[in-house]
């Protein structure tokens, strides 16, 4: 299958349209007042024309100014799911910009289970360590590209064995990249780059589901 680079926020508004949705870390933390601000809050795009949203996160203040507002946003550690009183599947359970913060991956893998049923898929988005921008500030010796509370990178390779080895299918690969939308010269130049490598943009996302049952000869 041929790889794609995407929209990240255009892609998600699109996937999670008419549908059950589970987000996680959906107050997105530092960046939160700006992305607000600029009108470039996901969790809020969604509310907008999923059926239903459940947001889930562990910051109380904002959490509790934004349940004032009528959002349905719980506090939750998603490294543990078992402690949710939640007993309903989704369709969509979205992970966005969440996995490259947690200290134990495994035990969200395990525990966002509970949430899943047949038709479910979880879709996880998180930044590309290989994307040229980050390459660049590298080699420039800076290394923390814009956040400063990341503390792992995943790549195609690593995010897909990661996910195998919890006994997740992975349904499709896609790329975001934030220059889409953006004209000028470096913009089109990156736009260029990605149609001839997607793997040097901003971020990966992946659509994951449970194995599919084998049908019995």
């Amino acid at each position: 299958m041929k790889e794609k680079v995407v929209d990240r926020i255009d892609f998600v508004v699109e996937y999670v349209t008419g549908k059950r949705v589970l987000h996680l870390g959906c107050i997105d933390h530092d960046l939160f007042d700006e992305k607000r601000t600029k009108g470039l809050w996901l969790h809020h795009e969604i509310t907008k024309v999923a059926s239903k949203v459940i947001g889930l996160d562990i910051l109380e203040e904002p959490l509790a100014q934004l349940r004032k507002e009528g959002f349905d946003i719980r506090y939750a550690d998603v490294e543990h799911l078992e402690n949710i009183a939640i007993a309903e599947t989704f369709d969509v359970i979205l992970a966005g910009e969440l996995v490259e913060h947690l200290f134990n991956i495994g035990l969200f893998l395990k525990g966002v289970r509970k949430f899943f049923s047949v038709p479910t898929r979880m879709v996880i988005t998180t930044p590309n360590p290989f994307s040229i921008r980050r390459l660049f500030n590298t080699w420039r010796d800076n290394e923390n590209y814009g956040r400063d509370d990341h503390v792992c990178w995943y790549s195609k390779r690593t995010l897909t064995n990661l996910l195998r080895m919890n006994n997740l299918e992975i349904e499709e690969i896609l790329f975001y990249s934030s220059s889409l939308k953006f004209t000028g010269v470096r913009p089109a130049l990156r736009k260029l780059l990605y149609k001839r490598s997607p793997r040097f943009a901003d971020g990966l996302i992946f659509l994951v589901r449970l194995p599919q049952t084998k049908p019995l000869l």
